[in-house]
This record gives C-alpha cells, structure tokens and sequence, in this order.
C-alpha cells in the first residue's frame, strides 16, 4: 500500500511538471531546435557517450576486487547495460541497481559485498558530479551560494570518512541476522576499500571521468542544437549539467522524469539561454539515452533465452565460479 503511495505521488509530481513547462515554454519553439541539427557536434557526443558504460563497468570491477571478488570484465558490462535498460522501464532508476546486484550474487559473491559495490558506484559518481558542480561554481556564482555548497561537499566528506573508518568498523556489532546485520556488512566492505588506497584512487579518477564526459556529451548535444557558445559558456554548463543531474536523482519523480526537463530549461536560462533550448537538450538526452539503453534489452532476452536452454538441457551453460582472491590483490 505504502509504495502504491509513493508511487502515485512520483506519478502526480513529473506529470505536474511536465503540465507546468509544457504551458511555460512554447513547444513550436522546441522544435525549431531540431531543424538543421549540426551533425558533427551530435556524432562527437555519441562517440563520447559509447566510452561511460566501459567506464562504469571498469570501476565496478575495480571496487569488487578491492573486496576480494573477480567477476569477468565481460559480464559485469552486460549487467551493466541490462540494468541501465531496466532502469528506464521501472518507476525508479535504482531498480537497475538491484539487478545489478542479484545479478553478481548469483556469482557466488555474498549479497553485501554486491550491494556494498553498486551502492559505492552511486556515492563515487554523485560525489564526482558534486564536485565539478562546485568548480564550476567557484567560476561563476556568487560566494554567498559557493560557501553553503562547499561547507556541505566537506561535511559529506567528513560523514564518509568517518563512518568507514577502522576504528568506527571495529566497534560495529556482529550482527548475523540477514536483515538488521546487512548495514554493518555494506560498511565493512566500504573500510576494505579504503584499505587498497590503489584501487580506491582509481574508482574516483574513473568516476571524475565519467562525469566530466556527461558535461562533454551535454556540450555537444548543446552546440548541435545550435545553442552557441554566446548563450552558455563551458563555465557555465560546468556549473549548471552536476547540478541538473543531482536533480535527477532525488525520488520524487519516475526516473526523474519532469524534474530533469524542469532543471534543464530553469537553469539555461538562468545561465543565458533559453527555457526552450534547455528542453531541447533534455528531450534529445532522452531519446538518445533510450536508443542506447535497447542495447541492454537485446542482452536480457539473450539471457532469459540462454536460460531456458539451460534449464531443457542442464549443467550445458552452468557458469563457472569466481576465483576467490584475498583483499591486498
């Protein structure tokens, strides 16, 4: 009942939203933006944007080595790319997550440490956007607005740091109940990956490159629709796309949907653009974020049908286990 709820209210927030920017902003306007794209800037964003799931697929492998696991680079991408495909499907964006989780679980990996890994994912990757939404901050917003968002970039820092800390960890209780204890196991993995400094400093530098190459994609898909340097700067897109995306990621909306349109047309033309131009820009990331995202689609069918063949013909496709390796590998 309680998620019926929930669900219900996301529901009456992005269609709300939507009624709201569809009545603010003339759609003629919208699409006028399409006409004469400018093939070149959209093919770079593409290929750009054929790079971010081999990047998130590495830094996943990254933090499973760090705790002891070794999924095959080859699998963790289709999951990847089949959770990312469900994501687009389900009311909230985090159900890719979670078969992203049963998916390495079925590996022999323990439900913690998959848990432990995607959710790490989220927090590197939302802590790389904050962090380029406060450079570029720094750039071109006034200081009364920069202080408030560093004092909260270092406090969620310090939480961080804190809470995975070795003396913070060896104080957790042992809890064996499969439910109550599945927080402390979660921060346990989180200290095991500070305790390979290597793979910990990889993990950031790939998340600082997969997010500086959505601001990269969004700067394109821009320049192709003819939104010109003149009306955002690359300053001002550096301070505007973290922040549009930190948007998308509050659940209050189905798969941000509404929220994500309303942030792109407020902040272009709060940075000098349109509201137009930034609707613009978010239907086309859309509609290129589900072309992409079938690619996922055609791996799950693969998967349900190799699974049925399985189960006519057992132990034919029964997968290989993991090599369990220590956490210093």
């Amino acid at each position: 009942m309680v998620a019926r709820l929930l669900l219900g209210a996301k529901l009456i927030v992005s269609v709300g939203l939507l009624v709201i920017l569809f009545r603010w902003i003339d759609f003629r306007d919208v699409v006028q933006k399409y006409r004469n794209l400018h093939w070149g800037w959209l093919i770079l964003g593409l290929a750009i944007l054929q790079t971010q799931s081999m990047i998130s697929t590495l830094k996943w492998l990254v933090l499973l080595k760090a705790d002891g696991e070794r999924p095959r680079f080859l699998f963790l991408w289709k999951t990847y790319l089949i959770g990312n495909f469900l994501s687009l499907f389900l009311p909230t964006s985090f159900g890719g997550d979670a078969y992203r989780v049963w998916a390495v679980n079925k590996t022999g990996a323990k439900m913690s440490k998959s848990a432990a890994s995607v959710l790490f994912d989220r927090i590197t990757g939302a802590f790389a956007l904050f962090t380029l939404g406060l450079i570029g901050a720094t750039l071109v917003l006034d200081r009364n607005v920069v202080i408030p968002m560093a004092c909260l970039y270092a406090a969620g820092i310090f939480g961080m740091v804190f809470l995975t800390s070795d003396a913070v960890v060896a104080r957790l209780p042992q809890v064996k109940h499969k439910v109550f204890g599945f927080p402390f196991r979660i921060l346990r993995s989180f200290n095991l990956y500070r305790h390979s400094p290597g793979k910990l400093a990889t993990a950031f530098a790939l998340s600082a490159l997969f997010q500086t190459n959505v601001v990269l994609i969004v700067v394109c898909y821009a320049r192709a629709l003819h939104v010109t340097s003149d009306a955002l700067s690359f300053n001002e897109l550096l301070t505007s796309v973290p922040l549009i995306y930190l948007t998308e990621m509050l659940p209050i909306s189905i798969n941000g949907i509404g929220v994500r349109d309303s942030a792109f047309a407020f902040f272009f033309e709060r940075m000098g653009g349109t509201a137009a131009q930034g609707l613009a820009v978010s239907l086309l990331i859309i509609v290129i974020r589900y072309i992409k995202g079938f690619a996922g689609g055609f791996l799950l069918l693969q998967s349900v049908l190799a699974g049925r063949r399985a189960a006519r013909n057992p132990g034919a496709l029964e997968p290989k286990p993991n090599r369990p390796v220590s956490p210093a590998s």
